[in-house]
């Protein structure tokens, strides 16, 4: 039986220029999933490198790496486009209902950021193929 349950957070940032300083800062502690160019901008997706602990200790840890950006990675965060962190997901058909709560320290992390929180919720088995 498939369990409902958190997979990850995405860091997605959509920008007019490439994302490559703030890739460089980031360094070891992020998986580049995409950098590229996305429509008539460029995009970056990260994720934490390791384990995924859970929601709110993910996302403070993104923004532990966001706030110790420096210099050009700095200035190119607060320029873009987004900046979107991205709550996954896998549905499934155990427990009765399941819920999660991002703690309002967290969400004032994510707003001091100048970010937003998404939510994806993936098919069973589906997310497997992504993570």
């Amino acid at each position: 039986m498939e369990k409902v349950g958190y997979l990850n957070i995405d860091l997605l940032i959509t920008s007019k220029e490439k994302l490559t300083p703030i890739i460089e800062q980031f360094g070891e502690d992020v998986v580049v999933l995409y950098d590229g160019e996305w429509g008539s901008h460029y995009r970056a997706s990260f994720e934490i490198a390791g384990s995924h602990a859970a929601a709110n200790e993910d996302i403070l840890y993104f923004c532990s790496l966001i706030k110790g950006l420096t210099g050009e990675a700095k200035i190119q965060w607060e320029n873009a486009l987004s900046k979107e962190f991205d709550i996954g997901f896998e549905s499934g058909a155990a427990p009765e209902s399941y819920s999660t709560d991002i703690k309002s320290q967290v969400v004032a992390a994510v707003a001091a950021a100048g970010a937003s929180l998404t939510i994806t919720i993936y098919p069973i088995g589906l997310a497997r193929k992504y993570t």
